[in-house]
């Protein structure tokens, strides 16, 4: 004979659901206490060091969204240390702002680009692609001298990107209204070409579509860029969605490699069929 043992009123293992249920309070709670430091902070912001205000900034994006009036006095007292900073501060003040997806005012936007413009030499690919991001989400035109000296850069770091940073960067050039050189355009070209295979459909069909606004006719050469554009095409042909299919249709048929590439296209089956379907698209394209 043995006693059963009772869990005594209180003492209940918790549950599954009642673990889950805890863990989200505390972080409520957390981030409730958060946003009270960062309220706290907000009106000292003026008193705060350089790489404190950074660290300030990255911590708040990280574990509660802060206000807009919170990045807007984070802004305001990094201001007159922006030409201070160094390239890695600059970047990370940057990278926050991202973060946090709001926009900064044209004068913070403007010293930041311009206080950029003498390390633009010295940037990583990865400093390269977010400072493409900048310009694309803040709408912000540097002057000429300073897209110039981005494009030169550009040159020499393309082939070390990944292929959402090529996108970064070709989103930036069609938003300054770049015209890039053919010589650029085809070490874009090169950069991207080795990463084809490994692109989504969305990824190939912005692609295509930036270098065809930029002006720029991809090589209908045999084993060149758009020949094996269109395998990589071919290869996830079934996992294309209508939206990313009609764009890449539309835009092969405008191109004037179109017929090379439904030329090259007869290989294969499938791309014999977008062959046909792109001029229809082009007839319907807006």
């Amino acid at each position: 004979m043995y006693c059963k043992r009772l869990a005594l009123p209180g003492h209940r293992p918790a549950t599954g659901v009642q673990r889950q249920g805890s863990h989200t309070a505390d972080v409520t709670r957390l981030r409730a206490l958060v946003r009270d430091v960062l309220r706290a902070i907000q009106v000292q912001m003026h008193l705060y060091e350089p790489h404190e205000l950074l660290d300030l900034a990255e911590a708040a994006v990280q574990l509660a969204r802060p206000s807009q009036l919170w990045m807007q006095a984070w802004m305001g007292a990094l201001l007159p240390y922006m030409k201070q900073l160094q390239l890695g501060q600059l970047a990370r003040a940057g990278a926050a702002l991202l973060a946090y997806g709001g926009n900064p005012s044209k004068p913070w936007a403007g010293l930041w680009f311009v206080a950029l413009q003498p390390h633009l030499p010295s940037c990583s690919a990865r400093e390269l692609a977010l400072i493409s991001y900048a310009l694309q989400r803040w709408g912000c035109k540097p002057p000429n001298t300073w897209s110039q000296l981005f494009l030169q850069t550009l040159t020499h770091n393309m082939a070390a990107m990944g292929i959402q940073e090529l996108l970064a960067v070709l989103g930036a050039c069609l938003t300054l209204d770049l015209k890039p050189s053919a010589a650029w355009l085809q070490g874009f070209e090169a950069a991207s070409q080795g990463q084809l295979g490994l692109c989504s459909p969305r990824e190939l069909a912005l692609l295509l579509q930036g270098l065809a606004l930029l002006g720029y006719q991809p090589s209908a050469a045999a084993g060149g860029w758009l020949q094996q554009y269109l395998v990589a095409v071919d290869e996830g042909l079934r996992e294309w969605d209508m939206q990313s299919l009609g764009t890449m249709l539309s835009v092969l048929g405008q191109l004037e490699a179109g017929l090379e590439a439904r030329m090259l296209s007869r290989s294969s089956s499938q791309l014999q069929i977008l062959g046909h379907w792109s001029n229809f698209c082009v007839a319907f394209s807006p």
